[in-house]
């Protein structure tokens, strides 16, 4: 089972980044853009795994995150990854607070001790709206540029996924496999 973490966005906030995306792909129409229903904020991408394994690190995280309090993030900006000379991901901005970095931290040494490769870059928190595969116009980037304080909105972190990702020629399709519901 092709197997990745995140927390999930509100239909509020998927419905206002679902405006930008209309917006840029005017601009890009060759470029595969994420539904807006598979919007979400990965925490931990773990590829494929067997489903005991899936449900022995829920179990894991489940006691880890027993006393883990929800808490707010803000869902803002645009930018890119690597840079705006060669994009290759445009992303909607996520809030690194205090809480979520605590969250990420807890999940990637959960996910260590199950035998996963601990992420060397820092954390950046983000919401993944496209890969880029080919060049883009100065419009495009203008249009991200001009979005750096965009906000989409506050969200209620009061769970953590566990997302099954099913791959078909139409795309990704994500499925939750188990919920880890945060101390409301």
């Amino acid at each position: 089972m092709r197997t990745f973490i995140a927390i999930n966005l509100s239909d509020e906030i998927k419905h206002k980044i679902s405006e930008a995306i209309t917006s840029l792909s005017r601009l890009a129409s060759k470029e595969r853009f994420i539904k807006p229903e598979n919007l979400h904020l990965t925490l931990k991408f773990l590829g494929e795994i067997e489903i005991k394994k899936a449900e022995d690190l829920y179990a894991s995280l489940s006691n880890v995150l027993k006393d883990f309090r929800a808490f707010k993030i803000a869902i803002k900006g645009m930018g890119v990854f690597p840079n705006m000379k060669a994009p290759r991901i445009v992303w909607v901005g996520v809030d690194k607070t205090k809480e979520l970095e605590q969250l990420y931290h807890h999940i990637e040494t959960v996910c260590e001790m199950f035998g996963f490769k601990k992420e060397n870059r820092l954390f950046s928190p983000h919401i993944t709206i496209t890969r880029l595969k080919g060049n883009v116009s100065d419009e495009f980037k203008t249009v991200i540029q001009k979005n750096p304080d965009t906000t989409y909105g506050m969200l209620d972190v009061r769970s953590v996924e566990i997302m099954q990702s099913i791959l078909s020629s139409q795309g990704a399709e994500y499925k939750i496999f188990r919920t880890i519901s945060l101390v409301t």
